[in-house]
């Protein structure tokens, strides 16, 4: 199923929680196999500099996703971004 008014919209990507049931028993936070949905995936991450944007790059990578950070750096820093994620400035 499509979003209306945006046919580039992907759809094919889920997220499912890894043992639901579980987690919501012990009142922990579910987690996701992200790998599974961005392994291999080209990601395009603006604000990538930043504190937030940085965590989100590293975790990405390490999934395997190929990167490309947009940021302007008024007040993230390139140093956060990791070497293997392609960095625009703009």
């Amino acid at each position: 199923m499509d979003a209306p008014g945006a046919p580039w919209f992907n759809t094919d990507v889920r997220f499912e929680p890894v043992d639901p049931g579980s987690a919501r028993d012990r009142g922990e936070a579910m987690t996701f196999q992200v790998d599974r949905a961005f392994g291999g995936r080209r990601v395009l991450v603006t604000g990538g500099a930043g504190f937030v944007g940085g965590r989100l790059v590293r975790n990405l990578v390490d999934q395997g996703a190929q990167v490309t950070v947009l940021d302007d750096l008024f007040t993230g820093q390139a140093e956060v971004i990791p070497t293997s994620a392609q960095f625009v400035r703009g």
